[in-house]
């Protein structure tokens, strides 16, 4: 009867150590895919960070080009009145300068900002995936420890079946060992 509630005991922790192998599986499986959603959020952000600085580089290309016809429209002014003309000139080289400078700075403005939201979104998305990458290998590596001392349980228990070595077990269980060795000797 001794043998039989050890044999019930033994086979009740195999079954706690295959539920707990078990929920760490799960969990790491939840873990691989936040991690693999963090990766798709990494990629998305540094494609959308391309996208800005291209944007910004086509929106300082069109300045460029409205600043040429801008140039190009001060001279249709009548070329008998060359004080009118040379003052239209300066006037609209003047304001067109202004705007842009004003358009220049706000667009330099924005992009500083977005690029700064960006690189600390990137930041972010690193760090987190670090943090997801070390409990992965944190649960792997308990997976692995929980697999080894379930193997090693079984084949005591099989290699065994009338109780007469020693059995030694980790953890919470080392107790119940003791239990077990001592009605062995009893």
């Amino acid at each position: 009867m001794c043998l039989e509630q050890k044999l019930l005991a033994s086979k009740e922790e195999v079954e706690a150590e295959r539920a707990k192998c078990s929920q760490l599986a799960t969990g790491l499986k939840e873990l691989d895919g936040k991690l693999t959603n963090l990766q798709s959020t990494y990629q998305n952000l540094s494609s959308e960070l391309a996208l800005t600085r291209e944007t910004h580089q086509a929106d300082k290309d069109l300045w460029a080009v409205e600043r040429t016809c801008l140039a190009s429209a001060s001279t249709n002014v009548d070329p008998n009145n060359e004080n009118e003309r040379e003052r239209k000139i300066t006037e609209n080289a003047l304001s067109a300068a202004e705007n842009v400078q004003r358009k220049y700075a706000e667009y330099q403005k924005f992009y500083t900002k977005e690029v700064q939201r960006l690189n600390s979104r990137m930041k972010e998305m690193g760090s987190k995936e670090l943090r997801f990458r070390e409990r992965a290998k944190e649960l792997t590596e308990r997976i692995r420890i929980l697999e080894i001392e379930q193997r090693n349980l079984v084949s005591t228990l099989y290699s065994n079946p009338h109780g007469n070595s020693n059995i030694t077990i980790s953890g919470s269980s080392s107790r119940e060992a003791d239990q077990l060795q001592g009605s062995n000797a009893g």
